[in-house]
């Protein structure tokens, strides 16, 4: 379905996601940004970024979304994409599923970015569709049947926001109240303080 019968904002409203190296304080090995396109089942294209950072990946992470340490050696580092992702995360509606630890690790990276607000597509699903047994992702575009394809690799930052947008789009769809400042009042994140020190839990490792 098609939600394109809500008002939304002027400001561009992006899917991101981040893939981490699984450290005590993550650094991004990977993140990609995609801008919603409320009228199209075929979203548009992602930017996505490799990134080699300061400590190796991990291997329990590596077993989540299969990047390796061999993987990033010749690819940049934080210091020298930042300026880029932070341009084109300016002045925009921050939306990605279990928004807050996406948020916090990015916010940790840039601590002097701030999005207009924060849409947490798991409170929406939460929200919407009460009665789904699992609200990871993966089991949530599964059981909706919402993927254009069998060739997405969940875990990684690209086709994670790709089915974000879908999951998005399709939650948007079965929303009654289909205006923007509804949205806000079931799915948006309040402000949050970041520690410098922040690290997922074990459960919110990538």
């Amino acid at each position: 379905m098609i939600a394109n019968k809500i008002r939304y904002p002027k400001e561009p409203v992006v899917i991101v996601d981040i893939e981490g190296n699984g450290q005590k304080i993550p650094d991004i090995i990977e993140i990609s940004i995609r801008v919603f396109d409320p009228n199209s089942i075929e979203q548009p294209k992602a930017e996505n970024w490799l990134i080699k950072p300061p400590k190796k990946i991990l291997p329990i992470v590596t077993r989540i979304h299969g990047i390796r340490n061999s993987d990033l050696k010749k690819c940049p580092t934080w210091e020298a994409v930042s300026d880029d992702i932070k341009k084109r995360l300016k002045n925009v509606w921050f939306v990605a599923h279990n928004a807050n630890i996406d948020y916090k690790v990015i916010k940790r990276h840039i601590p002097d970015w701030d999005p207009v607000g924060v849409i947490d597509t798991l409170k929406l699903a939460k929200h919407i569709l009460p009665y789904e047994k699992s609200y990871s992702l993966e089991n949530l575009v599964k059981s909706l049947e919402i993927l254009p394809s069998e060739n997405i690799i969940f875990h990684r930052a690209d086709d994670d926001t790709l089915a974000t947008s879908l999951l998005f789009q399709h939650l948007l769809s079965k929303m009654r109240d289909k205006n923007w400042e509804h949205l806000c009042k079931i799915a948006m994140l309040n402000p949050i303080k970041i520690d410098k020190s922040y690290s997922p839990t074990q459960g919110e490792l990538w």
